[in-house]
């Protein structure tokens, strides 16, 4: 296998947990009397970029199809955050109605209804159907589709560059990391700002994080790896 960052040939293991199915994947009373799923759990590291990843994983149409289970509204304290965030955003950058706000895999809209509710024009990324329903009935518009360089390309032309991009608790989730980053080169305006929200290595170490690992991750970085990342992709 080669690093999905670099390329680089992968023999360096970092931890090795078995296999385990997909996570938030309930079954079906039909689903339980079929074979299910599991994938490896064997996490690598490359020795060139540093990119911390899973040796395989599943297809993101399974991990987040129609009827993905996790809405990010449901936790108080993050919906605080959310807001905190929208706030501090709106004053260091001076966001008002003639700036775009954009969030990738915006979920139910917990972060989304701040920017609104500041009537300053936002839309989100979000491919799954279960999540995306509930932002639009907060009166938030979003394009169903996996966010990457081309739709990107597609967005700029038909809504004109963002401001803003917030990406939360995504980019670990992203199995082609070099078209994902590429996608917000293409989005922002020349001087828009992007924030990204990620598990850290070195948090995970320390803490002996091991669910991280569990809970659909396919990246681990460290905070280096992705300012060198980015850098990369324009």
């Amino acid at each position: 296998m080669k690093c999905r960052h670099c390329e680089t040939e992968l023999s360096l293991s970092l931890i090795d947990l078995g296999s385990a199915p997909p996570s938030n994947a309930y079954l079906s009373l039909a689903d339980l009397k079929a074979p299910e799923k599991w994938y490896p759990l064997r996490v690598l590291v490359c020795t060139n970029c540093w990119l911390v990843q899973t040796e395989d994983h599943a297809g993101r149409e399974e991990l987040f199809d129609a009827e993905y289970a996790y809405f990010s509204s449901v936790s108080t304290t993050w919906l605080e955050h959310a807001r905190t965030y929208v706030a501090q955003m709106v004053e260091r950058f001076n966001l008002s109605s003639d700036s775009t706000v954009v969030e990738v895999a915006a979920n139910d809209g917990y972060l989304l209804q701040y920017v609104l509710d500041r009537g300053i024009p936002c839309y989100g990324v979000e491919p799954t159907a279960s999540t995306a329903a509930a932002a639009k009935a907060k009166g938030i518009e979003v394009v169903e589709e996996f966010f990457g360089e081309a739709l990107a390309s597609r967005l700029v032309e038909e809504k004109g560059a963002a401001d803003l991009i917030a990406a939360n608790n995504v980019l670990a989730h992203v199995p082609d990391i070099n078209d994902f980053v590429c996608g917000f080169t293409r989005l922002l305006k020349p001087h828009g700002v992007a924030t990204f929200e990620f598990p850290h290595l070195l948090n995970l170490i320390e803490q002996i994080s091991l669910i991280q690992f569990i809970m659909s991750i396919i990246l681990i970085f460290l905070s280096r790896l992705l300012v060198v990342c980015l850098l990369k992709m324009g």
